[in-house]
């Protein structure tokens, strides 16, 4: 009974501070997006809203009636977008410092000096 109580607890803190979804996004996007297959429907009406389905966690998703392959998949892609690892932002959403620096004379032609060098 104690650890219902902390599970029944731990699912609401992370319901609390579950991450909203992407513009447009839905479960059944979700769950196409990381290619779910046949039988998405199914397992996103088994969600009232996207906070229960982002917050829930693999003993969760064990009583949504599921291949353990696609659950699996499920779960990890959940862990990858609570951590903003999925889906992965196009390049130029990445924040400036990890594009690196330009070579001082990118773009432009050698020079018979260069060449001789």
């Amino acid at each position: 009974k104690k650890r219902a109580l902390e599970h029944a607890e731990d699912r609401e803190i992370r319901r609390a501070y579950a991450p909203p979804a992407p513009e447009g996004w839905t479960v059944e996007r979700f769950l196409t997006e990381m290619k779910y297959g046949d039988g998405y429907e199914q397992v996103a009406e088994s969600f009232e809203s996207w906070e229960d389905f982002i917050s829930c966690t693999p003993l969760d998703l064990h009583r949504v009636e599921m291949p353990t392959r696609k659950r699996q998949r499920v779960a990890l892609h959940i862990d990858l977008f609570l951590r903003g690892l999925w889906p992965r932002n196009p390049e130029d959403e990445f924040p400036e410092e990890f594009r690196g620096k330009q070579p001082e004379k990118a773009g432009q032609a050698w020079t018979k000096e260069e060449d001789a060098k």
